[in-house]
């Protein structure tokens, strides 16, 4: 029986054959303001490497999956310190500031497949 762990592996070879289209991307995360201090706290950056992946035009339905919408996918063991399921995270995809609109793990919880919006 193939276990989670194998598909991680196998996820991860995968990324090492085809790394030329695992590039860099930066996710930012803003800190909150504290409403009584007025001071900023938390808030971080990580850089992980994803594929980028279109949406099929009959994917797309206008409300829930937008025209300018794609894709990320990353292996879940690169994110450390942010989760992708994080409101208000947005990430810079080839120098463009994008907003994280879903993220959700694959069945084998190897990969986050992240849904993504051009701003």
């Amino acid at each position: 029986m193939v276990t989670r762990a194998d598909f991680q592996g196998i996820a991860a070879d995968i990324k090492t054959t085809f790394s030329d289209f695992f590039l860099p991307r930066v996710f930012t995360l803003p800190g909150a303001v504290d409403p009584i201090t007025e001071q900023e706290t938390g808030g971080a950056t990580e850089t992980v490497d994803a594929v980028r992946e279109e949406y099929q035009a009959r994917q797309i339905d206008g409300q829930a999956i937008q025209s300018r919408d794609f894709k990320l996918l990353a292996l879940v063991n690169n994110f450390t310190e942010i989760n992708p399921k994080t409101d208000g995270l947005k990430v810079n995809v080839d120098g463009v500031d994008c907003q994280v609109v879903r993220a959700e793990k694959d069945a084998a919880d190897a990969v986050w497949i992240i849904q993504v919006r051009g701003l």
